[in-house]
């Protein structure tokens, strides 16, 4: 998070950081602007605020939390970072915070540490069978 407290960028270095157009760098930064996440001074460039910061760390933490979800199912480091980088901007608030509990719980029972539970994931797996139905 350290450089978003701190440093400013322009819309070219996002722009080329991003490989995306300077225009569509210029569109989403006027957007985030009007909202509060940013303040940006042309030919200074642009800075965070608080309602930015808190807005990126919030991502960070969505970010986190679905990496290590899909890890715990045994999906490849490289696959799970690409997913969750997805994943991130579109959960409910009420989804996510469903996700932390089941993480606590199975952290609290031993099941995610337990090299069994990655063991039956991959079994599973390895069957090919249609997967059930969640019973809840």
């Amino acid at each position: 998070m350290g450089i978003f407290a701190t440093a400013t960028a322009t819309t070219a270095d996002i722009s080329k950081y991003l490989n995306v157009s300077s225009s569509s760098v210029t569109k989403m930064v006027k957007k985030l602007g009007e909202n509060n996440y940013l303040i940006y001074e042309k030919n200074i460039g642009l800075k965070l605020t608080a309602d930015g910061i808190t807005l990126v760390k919030n991502i960070e933490e969505k970010y986190s939390l679905f990496a290590k979800i899909l890890k715990m199912i045994c999906v490849d480091d490289n696959v799970a970072h690409l997913d969750a980088e997805g994943i991130e901007h579109h959960p409910h608030p009420h989804t996510t915070k469903r996700l932390e509990i089941l993480i606590i719980l199975l952290k609290k029972t031993n099941q995610v540490s337990n090299s069994k539970f990655k063991e039956k994931v991959n079994r599973y797996l390895s069957l090919g069978k249609k997967y059930p139905q969640c019973p809840c």
